[in-house]
């Protein structure tokens, strides 16, 4: 079940911003030394498994940006993956973990959370045979969860693995501290005649105002890029709420719109 609210603004700019992301490089813009693997990450083949791949980045197939990380898993065992350590954690804290997959193959996003006497907690965020499209294009899908640390947390490794034959890819990764509410940023779109409106567009400045109104027609271009929210959490526990929940905002001139299923 689709939503979409219609709320009047009584102001014109809306600003909002991130938390500061933890994860270095985790949008994977940044390859410097050519071997395949963005900087800050790493990779791991688990070979005394069966596994077998290779890595690289990719600039053709992205959410956002200009790159996203590619892992090819060229056998049917063991795991192939990209991976980042030594991140600061705080003991007893909420954090949140996003990150967009595209994958044809078995995956797992994980964070490691690890103690002052080098054991640690996992928690995986989400595993799958291969991904559908929920609206973004091309059969990427955005994954999140939330890690509370142990009382003795000292670090986070984070993995972005493959553990089957075939390719995966990976953007926007992001670790998040739950400090205080998490914002985003919300696009302003402007209103005006066709002709107009359709200059905009084609120069590049402006993507189309939906159509105002509740019947939660999300088909418009400007929703499939507008920043998709989630997870929702539960007042007091910080645990994920269900029915999972993912709601995307914009803003008109007049108007606040917020769709959510």
């Amino acid at each position: 079940m689709r939503w979409v609210l219609a709320v009047a603004l009584l102001c014109v700019s809306v600003s909002f911003a991130l938390e500061p992301n933890l994860l270095t490089n985790g949008n994977f813009e940044a390859e410097s030394d050519k071997d395949g693997v963005a900087d800050g990450w790493f990779a791991e083949v688990h070979r005394n498994e069966g596994g077998e791949g290779y890595f690289a980045v990719d600039a053709n197939v992205k959410v956002q940006g200009k790159f996203c990380q590619r892992i090819v898993h060229t056998s049917e065992k063991g795991w192939v993956r990209v991976s980042q350590e030594g991140i600061p954690a705080k003991p007893n804290s909420l954090y949140l973990f996003r990150c967009w997959v595209k994958a044809n193959c078995r995956f797992l996003l994980i964070v490691y959370a690890f103690k002052a006497d080098g054991s640690y907690d996992s928690f995986v965020i989400a595993q799958g045979h291969g991904t559908r499209d929920t609206g973004h294009g091309s059969g990427w899908r955005l994954f999140s969860g939330v890690v509370k640390t142990p009382t003795d947390a000292r670090a986070f490794k984070v993995s972005l693995v493959t553990d089957s034959k075939g390719e995966a890819w990976f953007d926007d990764a992001q670790l998040l501290l739950l400090e205080r509410p998490i914002y985003a940023f919300v696009p302003i779109i402007s209103v005006g005649t066709a002709d107009r409106l359709s200059e905009k567009i084609s120069s590049g400045r402006l993507e189309p105002a939906p159509t105002i109104s509740l019947d939660g027609d999300l088909s418009e271009e400007c929703w499939q890029h507008a920043e998709p929210l989630t997870p929702f959490l539960e007042l007091g526990t910080g645990k994920v709420a269900e029915p999972s929940t993912v709601a995307k905002v914009l803003a008109t001139q007049t108007h606040l719109l917020i769709a959510f299923h």
